[in-house]
């Protein structure tokens, strides 16, 4: 039986593939593959890399290889956390925010239960 961490972890992607594919995405996890991402997704001319965290926030370093990740830049890379003890995800970065996570109205994720908490493309300062 796996153990309490897979455990959640599994239920985080499960979450997302199901969410992409209300969007029409076709999906699928990589599962135990320790790759970058947890789950790919497309449609028509969208790619979406996502990479799943679950538990306490991680700091950057633990999503470290989705953010150094190459890939081109019309493919969509996310890393989507979910907290302990809350329904809804939060997107901590992304590479490109996709048209389904902005409104442009009242600044919430209108077609996801997804919060969208990071700036774009987070980059190192440097202090002059």
């Amino acid at each position: 039986m796996p153990n309490a961490n897979y455990q959640k972890g599994y239920r985080a992607e499960l979450n997302i593939l199901h969410e992409l594919k209300t969007l029409g995405y076709i999906a699928a996890r990589s599962a135990a593959s320790h790759s970058a991402f947890d789950v790919w997704a497309v449609r028509e001319k969208d790619v979406v890399l996502v990479q799943a965290k679950r538990g306490g926030k991680p700091s950057p370093c633990d999503y470290k290889s989705a953010k150094e990740a190459k890939v081109p830049d019309s493919v969509i890379v996310l890393v989507v956390w979910f907290p302990d003890g809350l329904q809804a995800p939060q997107v901590l970065w992304y590479n490109r925010l996709p048209d389904w996570l902005q409104d442009k109205e009242n600044g919430t994720a209108p077609r996801v239960r997804w919060f969208v908490t990071a700036p774009p493309r987070q980059t190192s300062m440097r202090l002059v």
